[in-house]
């Protein structure tokens, strides 16, 4: 073979395997099997089909689909809604082993198999850090969340609902959401119409506070008899923060609503409540509301006792243990 030929031949060789290398990534994920019906961007999927970044699925009642990834991993959908082929990809690129990959398989067997276990679900007892809380009937306001609770320094999201007893709704005109340090001066306050705040405590005002733990409370119409009870939140300090500020760190490695939801995991299996609000209702607005995101978010609340109707349940809970045990 002359030296025209060998450079024709490699030539086409290197062509070959170029054109191979585009044809294996101009697809995000590939369907494997179909049972039902499915679409990517309004396009009916088969056996073979390709979808590519950027697009949408869109699953109906009854259907499951498996896809495969390009990288191999693969994927059963059988909860029906639209999903987002980026955030999919997200869920199955993750490096193996890694904190990302643990969470983000948890987020999607979540997303896609709707595993959104509610009030009573058995992970609640894993830690024993969910309590059960009695709801405080002679206060005009409870916040979702225990009386004292643990946060990480970032950005979190308290809220609260007013007592149908001690208020009429709609004569709310506003709120009053009031922090202090355990020696009770006054170091932030903000207006706010809405049952909910959101406060970044890695601002010094908050991490400088007395062994980082900081009180608050809210007042209704700046009526002092329409308050809430007294909570407090305990900062993470030390090596306990290095360790959760580099985790976080690991799964924050882009800015997409799946993303969120892996924060919001990981801050709920420490039992971080606040921030996992914040990460949930993150999610939600990035995903523009979608039910799937606003019904894991429901969940949360309800198995860790944080939403009103877990709070009232959580309390008959314990008064007929109480009833119980004086017998």
């Amino acid at each position: 073979m002359n030296t025209f030929k060998l450079k024709t031949a490699f030539v086409f060789t290197i062509a070959t395997l170029f054109c191979f290398t585009l044809s294996a990534q101009d697809y995000t994920f590939k369907v494997t099997s179909v049972k039902g019906t499915a679409k990517s961007n309004g396009t009916q999927l088969f056996v073979g089909s390709k979808v590519k970044a950027g697009s949408t699925i869109n699953i109906e009642d009854g259907t499951t689909l498996n896809i495969a990834h390009n990288n191999g991993k693969t994927l059963t959908v059988t909860k029906a809604g639209s999903y987002k082929v980026d955030d999919l990809a997200k869920g199955v690129s993750a490096k193996s082993g890694s904190l990302s990959e643990k969470y983000a398989a948890f987020v999607l067997n979540e997303l896609t198999a709707g595993k959104t276990d509610g009030i009573g679900a058995n992970n609640m007892s894993k830690t024993g850090s969910v309590k059960r809380t009695i709801v405080d009937n002679t206060k005009a306001v409870n916040f979702m969340t225990e009386r004292k609770t643990h946060v990480a320094p970032t950005t979190i999201t308290l809220k609260w609902y007013p007592n149908d007893l001690k208020i009429e709704k709609e004569k709310v005109e506003k709120y009053t959401f009031v922090v202090s340090d355990l020696m009770s001066n006054e170091i932030y306050r903000e207006e706010t119409t809405q049952p909910s705040i959101t406060v970044d405590l890695g601002d010094q005002k908050f991490t400088n506070a007395m062994s980082g733990a900081i009180q608050y409370h809210v007042i209704v119409n700046n009526d002092q008899r329409l308050t809430s009870p007294e909570y407090m939140l305990q900062i993470v300090q030390g090596e306990a923060n290095t360790k959760i500020t580099q985790d976080v760190k690991s799964l924050s490695t882009d800015n997409t609503a799946i993303n969120k939801l892996i924060l919001a995991k990981y801050f709920e299996d420490h039992g971080l409540y606040a921030n996992a609000m914040f990460a949930y209702e993150e999610a939600i607005k990035m995903s523009e509301s979608n039910e799937m995101y606003e019904n894991m978010y429901q969940a949360f609340l309800d198995r860790n006792y944080l939403s009103k109707k877990a709070k009232q349940m959580g309390s008959k809970k314990t008064n007929a243990e109480t009833k119980k045990e004086n017998k």
